[in-house]
């Protein structure tokens, strides 16, 4: 027997509760209340709570009013809605009193009690004993907690209870509101997906008071008894959603991009059938489901933090709090563990207004990141373009200086003729990678790498020209180089390393496959004198090679090393090459019918014979040509093997 001298929590009536389980659904007050078919059995647990059973359940207890002047009681259950409750009260005299009966098809209007969790009214008289028996049934869980109150003690409690409510609501809905203002000032869809994930979570927690269906659907009982279904799948389905527009998971993990959808897909088929299964499985499907979506979006995060914490890790932090109350929720309704509704929903309560400011905190720490990022992008674009202002300055003045050494020394010898021809394949390269890099085509370190080549090239021929003209440096110092043209003295190496970087673009332009092998060794040459040659000849095997593929390397020759150049193009018989040293010797055409000058072949043969290089045809191919250009050198430098 349980005296009611006062007000008794859920948790004080462990050990006073009897229960009985009525899997047939038919067994009426009278019934249950014949000691022979009675067989009620103690209830073990701190709550009633039988699980997810489809069975009326049917508890008892005795209670006597101990007070000397409270006559009216409240029974107050700590859950909003069952679809069938019961509660009958009999007296000392058998007489039996039902004083709440509200059933599957009752509005909210039916209960003796306008509040939002179910409340039945009970008069009981100072001193006076009485059985109280409750049936009840649930879609859901069968979890059913409930104590005494007198009617002041209610009514206080209500109003807390109600005060603490709208306070958690009102927090919630003020970042809604921030988050509204926040989309209208940026558009941006991130906004949008907060703002549907947390009205949708709201909303549940209001289901979970039973404020939806006291002012939302009143009238509406058969929609209050599904509406836990579709609500929890909202937020199953728009916390991943939020994590995908959050996290860009499309662009930035595809993988759990698509692990957040399968969730989506599931939680949407579960919803749709609960229109032809059982709902009471559903639900608790729902339940398990909900820990998953959660663990994914903290998961999400995590693997987003490992390459862009400060923009994530309010995220995270929320998520590893949501995941907390969803684990509550897990253990009581699979695993069984013993949590007070109240407790339940108070850590849902706080957990969501925490993690509701934390992802809003998010947001605008993530804005903050992208705007530091965009000041920085702006910085770096400013950069960027004064570098390709130089550029393009740099580059019409060669070609400014270009044409004016053309008009110049035309005509007026062979050398200044070899200087304007040798010209004019590294300027062509020059306004390829220019093009590309303004064009985005080229990364900048890699396009920079290769025009500084070309720009130190053409300058140094440039001014060989105008020392000529200027100076009366003689045709044949200018075709040399010497060392008074050409003072430093450079790696072979580093030489092959410029001509490959600077005639790459032009191969690629051209669909052709250039490869490059340098040598484990090297030996100093003089650079000018040695690109001029070098470069003359792989000009050559790119014009006249219409496809496949050419093999520009480095081998070893004696005491020195020989730079072999092999096309796929028409070739040369050893006499054809031979008659190609000559002067404006022509001996095909290019496929776009264009003759060129026949100055290459002449100008690599002139310069080598001044230091000593030997130029030659390595062997007589049928189809393509092979030449060699052999650097001696009393002095080898050993850099690998």
């Amino acid at each position: 027997m349980t005296d009611l001298n006062g007000p008794h929590l859920p948790e004080t009536l462990e050990g006073h509760i009897e229960f009985l389980l009525d899997p047939t659904k038919s067994l009426t007050i009278e019934n249950v209340t014949d000691t022979q078919a009675s067989g009620f059995q103690p209830v073990r647990t701190i709550f009633p709570d039988f699980g997810y059973v489809d069975q009326n359940i049917w508890l008892r207890l005795v209670v006597q009013n101990t007070t000397d002047d409270v006559r009216s009681w409240r029974i107050h259950f700590r859950e909003n809605f069952k679809q069938f409750m019961a509660v009958h009260i009999i007296r000392d005299d058998g007489a039996i009193e039902t004083v709440y009966d509200v059933g599957f098809t009752d509005g909210f209007s039916q209960r003796p009690v306008q509040y939002p969790e179910m409340v039945a009214p009970m008069d009981l008289e100072p001193g006076e004993t009485a059985e109280v028996y409750i049936t009840y049934w649930s879609e859901g869980s069968s979890h059913l907690a409930f104590g005494f109150e007198t009617e002041i003690s209610f009514a206080t409690t209500a109003a807390k209870r109600t005060a603490k409510n709208f306070l958690y609501y009102g927090m919630m809905i003020l970042p809604v509101l921030l988050a509204l203002l926040g989309f209208a000032v940026y558009r941006h869809g991130v906004f949008l997906a907060y703002v549907s994930n947390w009205l949708a979570a709201l909303l549940y927690v209001m289901h979970a008071d039973g404020v939806t269906f006291q002012y939302l659907w009143p009238d509406n009982p058969s929609f209050n008894s599904f509406a836990s279904i579709p609500i929890g799948a909202a937020i199953i389905i728009l916390s991943p959603n939020f994590a995908r527009v959050f996290l860009n998971t499309r662009a930035n993990h595809p993988i759990i991009d698509k692990l957040l959808w399968a969730i989506m897909i599931v939680a949407i088929a579960l919803t749709v059938s609960s229109i032809f299964l059982d709902r009471q499985v559903l639900k608790k499907l729902l339940v398990l489901l909900s820990l998953i979506s959660v663990s994914m979006c903290a998961f999400s995060g995590f693997v987003a933090a490992l390459t862009r914490f400060k923009e994530v890790r309010f995220f995270v932090i929320a998520w590893v709090g949501f995941l907390g109350a969803a684990a509550i929720m897990s253990m009581r309704h699979w695993l069984g563990i013993e949590i007070s509704q109240d407790f339940q929903n108070d850590a849902i309560r706080s957990v969501m207004v925490i993690d509701a400011t934390l992802m809003g905190l998010s947001i605008a720490d993530r804005y903050n990141q992208l705007r530091l990022s965009r000041q920085k992008a702006v910085a770096e674009r400013y950069e960027e373009e004064n570098r390709n202002l130089k550029l393009l300055a740099r580059l019409a003045d060669l070609e400014k200086r270009y044409a004016q050494e053309t008009e110049k020394l035309r005509d007026r010898d062979t050398a200044s003729a070899d200087t304007l021809h040798d010209l004019q394949q590294p300027l062509a390269v020059l306004r390829l990678n220019i093009r590309a890099l303004l064009d985005k085509k080229r990364e900048a370190p890699a396009a920079m790498d290769e025009m500084e080549g070309s720009f130190a090239y053409i300058e140094e021929l440039m001014a060989a020209a105008t020392r000529q003209r200027e100076n009366e440096v003689t045709p044949d110092s200018l075709t040399a180089l010497g060392p008074e043209q050409d003072r430093n003295i450079y790696g072979l190496r580093k030489v092959t390393d410029s001509v490959m970087q600077m005639f790459l673009p032009d191969a690629a332009t051209k669909g052709l496959e250039l490869r490059y092998y340098p040598s484990g060794h090297d030996i100093t040459v003089q650079p000018l004198a040695a690109m001029r040659i070098i470069s003359n000849l792989l000009s050559n095997a790119i014009k006249y090679t219409e496809d496949g593929k050419i093999l520009f390397c480095v081998r070893k020759r004696g005491d020195g090393l020989r730079v072999e150049i092999h096309d796929t193009g028409p070739g040369l018989s050893n006499a054809e090459f031979e008659r190609a040293k000559g002067r404006s010797t022509r001996i095909f055409e290019t496929a776009e019918g264009k003759h060129g000058e026949g100055l290459g072949l002449a100008i690599v043969n002139e310069i080598a014979e001044k230091p000593g290089y030997e130029v030659t045809t390595l062997c007589n191919r049928k189809n393509g040509l092979s030449v060699g250009v052999t650097f001696p050198s009393s002095v080898t430098t050993r850099e690998g093997v």
